[in-house]
C-alpha cells in the first residue's frame, strides 16, 4: 500500500512538474445536442484537433447542465433546440454555476436576434451547423482561449448594426466609427449594447 501511495505521489509530482514547465493540458469539451449524428460528426471533427478531449455528451439542456457541474469541462458546445431546457437557458445556468467554463453555441439559426440572445446568455462563440469544418475548428480554438467568435456569415450581416452601435458610443469606447470590425469586436460590441439596454 505504501508503494502504491509512493507511486501516486511520484505521478502527482511529475504532473506538477509538467504543469510548472508550461505543458498545456487538453481542452476538455462537453457536447450537448439531441441528435446523435451531430454529436458523432462533432467528435470526428474535434478529435482531429491536437489538445482536444471530449469528456462527455448530453442530449438535453438539463443533462448538459448536470454533466457540466459534474465534469467541469473547459468548453461546452450547445445546440439551441434541445428538450427539457433550451440552449439559451442551459448557457445561462452553466455560466452562472461555472464561470470558468466557456460556452459555444452550434445551431441551425443564422440570426442576428438569436445571436444576441445567445451572447447575452453567456455564450462566447456562435457558429452554425452549415459552417465549414475549418470555421468550427477556428471557433473552438478561439473560444478555448477565451476569445469571442461569431460565424463569418453572421459577422457580415451584423456589420451595419455594429456601425450603428459604434456611432452611438462615446469617444472613450474602443474603436472609431467607420472601420471594418473583427468577429471579436463584433461580439464585444453586441455584448456591451445588450448590457446597456
Amino acid at each position: 500500500m505504501l508503494a502504491a501511495q509512493g507511486q501516486g505521489k511520484m505521478k502527482n509530482d511529475e504532473a506538477t512538474k509538467t504543469d510548472e514547465i508550461g505543458a498545456t493540458k487538453p481542452c476538455r469539451i462537453l457536447l450537448a445536442d439531441d441528435h446523435a449524428t451531430v454529436r458523432y460528426g462533432l467528435k470526428a471533427t474535434l478529435r482531429s484537433v491536437p489538445g482536444i478531449e471530449i469528456c462527455g455528451e448530453a442530449v438535453t439542456g438539463r443533462e448538459a447542465f448536470e454533466l457540466a457541474k459534474a465534469l467541469r469541462p473547459d468548453l461546452v458546445i450547445l445546440d439551441l433546440s434541445m428538450p427539457e431546457m433550451n440552449g439559451l437557458e442551459a448557457a445561462r445556468v452553466i455560466r452562472r454555476a461555472l464561470p470558468q467554463t466557456e460556452v459555444m453555441v452550434l445551431t441551425l439559426h443564422i440570426s442576428e436576434a438569436i445571436a444576441r440572445m445567445a451572447l447575452r446568455s453567456g455564450a462566447r462563440g456562435y457558429v452554425t451547423k452549415s459552417d465549414s469544418r475549418s470555421e468550427l475548428i477556428a471557433a473552438v480554438q478561439s473560444v478555448r482561449e477565451h476569445r469571442p467568435y461569431v460565424t463569418s456569415r453572421l459577422a457580415e450581416k451584423l456589420q451595419d448594426e455594429i456601425e450603428r452601435i459604434e456611432a452611438q458610443r462615446s469617444a472613450d469606447h474602443f474603436m472609431p466609427a467607420g472601420r471594418q470590425f473583427t468577429r471579436e469586436q463584433i461580439v464585444a460590441a453586441l455584448v456591451r449594447s445588450e448590457e446597456k439596454s
